[in-house]
């Protein structure tokens, strides 16, 4: 056991005290809680619980990486993209099951009892009851196109915020070195080199941890509340 000792709790450079102060990891910890919900019946769903994870805004606060979140960009990809793979299938269907323009008139157009038997179109005037449907073939290519394209862009977006993260580790341990004073609002670290001794708001203290992540940049994306 030589050499292994307790340095204690820093006391925050704020106030002096350490009678209040944690470790960060141990705040987002506490600040995070699976609760379960009654949800009640709607529509076919019958009444029913379900467990959810509730984050309070200081863990928010004091996350090491930021939460994924729908953003607009992604909520409109996400919901365009099923749309036009649907439309582009409807339109395709009713290209195929149309029949052609060309076809014998007198086979399916209802008789008119005011015509009399055995009338048939002028000649010069349009031999099919039916329209040309045709453009839908192309139309539900188009459609197929662009849908697969919004499936890409949204799923590039995602692997992109993955790998974005891919420096979690060197950001968490950073992040687990700090202390949060519950009586001052804000994060500080231990007195060592490399590490600030100032007190720090808890928007600096995330540009901090997520910077030696390398994902700094996020942390205007992810502003604190």
């Amino acid at each position: 056991m030589d050499g292994i000792h307790d340095a204690g709790v820093p006391a925050c450079p704020n106030c002096g005290q350490g009678d209040r102060v944690a470790g960060v990891p141990a705040v987002f910890l506490a600040g995070r809680d699976s609760v379960r919900v009654a949800v009640p019946a709607h529509a076919d769903s019958p009444a029913h619980t379900e467990t959810r994870q509730v984050t309070s805004g200081l863990a928010q606060a004091l996350a090491p990486v930021p939460a994924p979140r729908a953003s607009g960009a992604g909520c409109l990809l996400g919901g365009l993209a099923p749309l036009v793979l649907v439309a582009s299938t409807a339109a395709l269907v009713v290209d195929l099951i149309a029949p052609p323009p060309d076809a014998d008139p007198t086979s399916a157009v209802p008789v008119d009892p005011v015509l009399p038997p055995g009338y048939s179109p002028a000649a010069g005037s349009n031999p099919s009851p039916w329209p040309d449907l045709s453009w839908l073939g192309w139309v539900a290519g188009v459609g197929y196109a662009v849908g697969i394209l919004l499936v890409v862009l949204l799923l590039a977006r995602r692997i992109g915020f993955r790998q974005k993260l891919a420096g979690r580790a060197r950001a968490e341990e950073l992040w687990a070195r700090g202390w949060y004073c519950a009586r001052c609002g804000t994060a500080h670290f231990r007195s060592e080199p490399g590490a600030p001794s100032r007190p720090l708001s808890l928007g600096e203290f995330r540009r901090l941890v997520w910077s030696a992540g390398g994902y700094g940049d996020l942390a205007v994306r992810y502003p604190i509340t």
